[in-house]
């Protein structure tokens, strides 16, 4: 599970509109109104309440159908505003999961690209949204239907291999420079690589 920080520290890696502060705030506010479906524990992780929850957000034809009805009740109450359609309210998850595979590519290459010091510094605080981003982009990635480059499985295989010492003995690695130097500027090359393959495609419009 992420915890709030981890989820603003790789949306914001990404998002060219809003800077970390600002979608710290934007992400409060919609927690807040959230509370109900998705609390947050006392460590910060964000859970989703129930299975159903998830289950209904992921449904196209169930959000269609709840939220056709809402805006209808909508209109009806306030006739002289302008109410947007359905489908503004309705979660696109190709969309979605394109944004956050290369949002996390965008955190990967920024926090990789530094000297070894500040990357174990980045490796040690900010554990938890590296370690979703170097392990988990491919899966949302996959999850769009919309792989172009073949090759990018296999980055994402020696991406995972790379980070796992890195992650495990960071303060270590650094005593021995040579082996750290070559995992980190293969984990940058190999997000630089996987982030201008999916900046080719669709979800180049995406940020």
């Amino acid at each position: 599970r992420l915890r709030k920080n981890d989820v603003v520290d790789i949306l914001s890696a990404g998002s060219r509109d809003l800077n970390p502060d600002e979608m710290r705030e934007s992400m409060e506010s919609t927690l807040r109104e959230l509370g109900p479906m998705i609390p947050s524990s006392a460590d910060q992780e964000l859970r989703i309440c129930h299975k159903s929850v998830l289950e209904f957000l992921s449904s196209y034809e169930r959000c269609s159908a709840a939220m056709k009805t809402i805006v209808e009740g909508w209109n009806r109450d306030m006739p002289d505003q302008q109410v947007p359609g359905p489908e503004s309210f309705i979660l696109n998850l190709t969309k979605e999961n394109g944004a956050l595979a290369l949002a996390c590519m965008h955190l990967v290459r920024r926090k990789f690209d530094d000297n070894l010091v500040s990357v174990a510094h980045h490796l040690e605080k900010s554990s938890g949204s590296l370690h979703y981003a170097c392990q988990h982009w491919f899966e949302h990635l996959e999850a769009t239907g919309d792989v172009r480059n073949p090759g990018l499985r296999s980055f994402a295989d020696a991406m995972r291999v790379a980070y796992r010492p890195l992650h495990r003995y960071a303060r270590e690695m650094i005593r021995s420079s040579n082996e750290a130097e070559d995992l980190i500027k293969h984990i940058h090359l190999s997000a630089e690589f996987a982030g201008q393959c999916m900046g080719q495609g669709e979800h180049s419009t995406l940020f």
